[in-house]
């Protein structure tokens, strides 16, 4: 019972990332894999940089940290969807 129960969240928390990128930038990967061991979840995105990430990587190099900053809105933005309405 409590495994099936994972085994839903885990599958919705990946239909609303799919949602998300769908809505905010317009593309979704096309694989996310996601599981809970104990504590933790790992969630895996599989072809999810968007057009403006890889123009911005090669017109400014990878050492500039903007895929580092849009990683990171992404991650915010995740947060934000998957909190409780």
């Amino acid at each position: 019972m409590v495994q099936a129960n994972i085994e839903q969240l885990e599958k919705e928390i990946s239909q609303r990332i799919v949602k998300l990128y769908d809505d905010r930038l317009g593309k979704s990967p096309s694989q996310i894999i996601c599981h809970f061991f104990d504590t933790e979840i790992v969630i895996s995105l599989e072809n999810s940089v968007t057009q403006a990430e890889q123009t911005g990587a090669s017109t400014f190099g990878r050492n500039t940290g903007r895929l580092e900053i849009a990683a990171t809105q992404t991650k915010s933005a995740c947060a934000d969807s998957l909190k409780p309405a």
